[in-house]
């Protein structure tokens, strides 16, 4: 059960790329446009993680799962960091609930269905009250879509 955090996080991702895909204007494009932008996330990724495992000046094990608790807490790049981090969550958050929601109302209400406002009111806040109920509860997230067997 190593593996199940990062194995459904990937399934639930590929389900938003398909939703993407699936408005593309130019479907012959998608194969093409799809490489590149896995191309481009890999990219920016992995230079970046390398970098800081192998310029981490403590033993590897000290490396916690949230990437920004690993620098002093008073940092002025960091409260930079964090704002940047702030406008991604901005951002990013109404597209997750774009792809739940699509995916959910699909699901339950057919191919066909029609976005109603109180639906989408009441699914909005079921969302948002359950990404802080698991972030008050549950502060450690980093753990369940590791590789860690403990």
């Amino acid at each position: 059960m190593c593996l199940t955090g990062t194995l459904s996080l990937a399934y639930f991702i590929h389900n938003c790329v398909v939703t993407i895909m699936q408005g593309n204007r130019h479907q012959e494009n998608n194969v093409r446009d799809l490489t590149i932008s896995y191309f481009l996330v890999a990219a920016t990724y992995i230079p970046i993680g390398v970098l800081f495992y192998t310029t981490f000046p403590l033993p590897k094990y000290c490396v916690v799962d949230n990437f920004l608790d690993n620098f002093p807490p008073h940092e002025v790049v960091l409260a930079v960091v964090r704002g940047f981090l702030f406008f991604q969550i901005l951002t990013v958050y109404p597209l997750l609930g774009f792809f739940i929601r699509n995916q959910l109302f699909t699901y339950f209400l057919g191919a066909g269905h029609q976005f109603r406002l109180w639906r989408v009111g009441l699914l909005n806040t079921v969302l948002i009250s359950l990404s802080v109920m698991v972030a008050i509860l549950y502060p450690n997230i980093g753990f369940i879509i590791s590789d860690a067997c403990d």
